[in-house]
């Protein structure tokens, strides 16, 4: 039996049992005739908390190794039950000499290590700063090989003392799932680099763990 204004795009329905944990069948046959005023969740910085997120911050400083690439890694460890999102990078080379890059890489191998960085937390609803804690991993070391990834952001040929504010905008955050990682390094050997991370994190939901 057909409906008035039946949505006939299974996508849409199959997304809202999915965000909604909704059993059954479907959960919005239809479109309404109404013209109503909408409110979009989680719009504002402030209510992430009330929605399970909370948020983190972490400037890393990796200082100069003759022979060696220095880098940062953030890492979202296998079976953490955690979703993050990556907000914002900014980047900075005090001294890069002619020719280097500056690149983030993402792999869904966690590898790498090094010195912990313990983040600090941009919502202190969070918990006080000596016991609030992210299930992310942040890691500043370096090797004479930059650790294994895919580039997906490269910043070429720079020289001197620059910094990069990297903002995303919503559709451009990245999600790092449990297992995935992102390095963020300078390509010339003995550079001392800087990498400010901003992320969100929650707790995945059931429908998400499948």
């Amino acid at each position: 039996m057909a409906f008035p204004n039946e949505i006939l795009v299974g996508r849409f329905n199959k997304a809202l049992n999915a965000v909604f944990g909704i059993k059954g069948q479907t959960p919005s046959a239809t479109i309404g005739n109404e013209i109503l005023p909408v409110y979009t969740l989680e719009s504002e910085t402030s209510l992430k908390w009330q929605f399970g997120w909370s948020r983190w911050a972490a400037a890393v400083d990796k200082a100069a190794v003759v022979g060696n690439i220095s880098f940062s890694q953030i890492s979202n460890p296998v079976g953490s039950g955690v979703i993050a999102v990556i907000e914002k990078i900014a980047v900075n080379t005090p001294n890069a000499p002619a020719g280097t890059n500056i690149q983030i890489l993402m792999n869904n191998a966690v590898t790498g290590g090094g010195t912990a960085i313990v983040p600090g937390p941009l919502d202190f609803r969070q918990g006080p700063l000596a016991t609030a804690n992210s299930a992310l991993k942040l890691f500043r070391n370096s090797n004479a090989a930059a650790p294994a990834g895919a580039v997906i952001w490269s910043w070429n040929n720079i020289t001197g003392n620059l910094f990069q504010d990297i903002q995303f905008t919503t559709n451009q955050e990245i999600t790092l799932t449990p297992g995935t990682v992102m390095t963020a390094l300078a390509s010339t050997g003995n550079q001392e680099f800087l990498t400010i991370w901003w992320w969100r994190e929650r707790v995945m939901e059931d429908s998400e763990l499948r």
